[in-house]
């Protein structure tokens, strides 16, 4: 196997860890801990399609504006499978890689404020209380800077490494 098969791998089989099984970050309101990872984001997706007007909204934008963004996010929940695709055809790894490390760039500055904010707006999507086993997944190590979890990290190494990956030719069997 080729070194641009592995890490197309190795960093789709991280961003689908980091995607549905552990969570990026953490809020506590009201005494109820809401976890931020794509399982929630898949009931909150469904509700940008039903009520694109309370999502859009609540930022001030139009609610076409929500349905571009409910793209984006369906992108970035398939992108783990998109990289494990680009360990046959490279293309895909940059699709594939894309998402992930943008989605967990944006986490890990949103506390700073600027743009990130308006998109952290879109990205509370995948907050909920749900778990999909009890106090197990999603998995949680928080981080004392600014509530996030290992997860975010993750996602942005499986990223990297499928993004890596793309740059890296693959063997043609003989």
């Amino acid at each position: 196997m080729s070194a641009g098969k592995g890490f197309s791998i190795a960093g789709g089989v991280l961003i689908l860890i980091a995607t549905y099984l552990l969570s990026w970050y953490s809020l506590d309101i009201a005494g109820i801990t809401y976890y931020a990872y794509g399982v929630n984001g898949l009931g909150g997706l469904a509700n940008m399609f039903v009520h694109p007007e309370a999502y859009g909204g609540a930022v001030g934008m139009e609610p076409a504006v929500t349905y571009v963004f409910a793209g984006l996010f369906i992108w970035f929940l398939v992108s783990g499978v998109l990289a494990l695709i680009g360990a046959k055809v490279r293309g895909f790894s940059f699709a594939g890689a894309t998402m992930p490390i943008i989605i967990g760039t944006v986490i890990i500055l949103a506390p700073f404020g600027g743009p990130t904010t308006l998109i952290m707006e879109y990205i509370t999507a995948f907050e909920g209380p749900v778990f999909l086993v009890h106090n197990i997944i999603p998995f949680t190590i928080e981080l004392e800077s600014f509530q996030l979890s290992i997860g975010t990290y993750v996602l942005i190494l499986g990223g990297f490494f499928t993004l890596l990956s793309g740059f890296m030719k693959r063997k043609k069997k003989e």
